[in-house]
């Protein structure tokens, strides 16, 4: 339900606050859909653990922004498939800011970026 709640207050916000008027409808839509996969696939461990576990993961990824770089790829990989592709009726550019934004903003969801804010 946490991704729910998410989208919810993204949408609240897109919808009501002038907070997000300088996005494109594309990078709007792109915060939407990575508010709903922010945490998907989560292991229920943090990034920490991970890395000192030495996890496939963690290897995968370098130690940095673990599971949040996991959930973006799990994400673009689940929307290229042709029955999930909710982009392929934007031009080849559009999905790529479509794209963009979705991984700009899972990766912003890392709690370690967050202490300067």
């Amino acid at each position: 339900y946490h991704g729910f709640g998410v989208y919810q207050m993204c949408f609240h916000q897109l919808s009501l606050i002038d907070t997000f008027s300088g996005l494109t409808a594309t990078e709007g839509f792109g915060l939407l859909v990575a508010s709903l996969c922010h945490d998907i696939d989560h292991p229920g461990v943090t990034n920490g653990y991970l890395i000192r576990q030495q996890d496939d993961l963690a290897l995968r990824y370098n130690d940095v922004s673990v599971l949040e770089n996991h959930h973006a790829s799990v994400a673009c990989t689940i929307l290229r498939a042709e029955k999930t592709n909710i982009s392929s009726g934007l031009e080849k550019v559009e999905q790529g800011v479509f794209r963009k934004a979705i991984i700009k903003c899972i990766l912003a969801t890392d709690m370690a970026h967050h202490q300067g804010l």
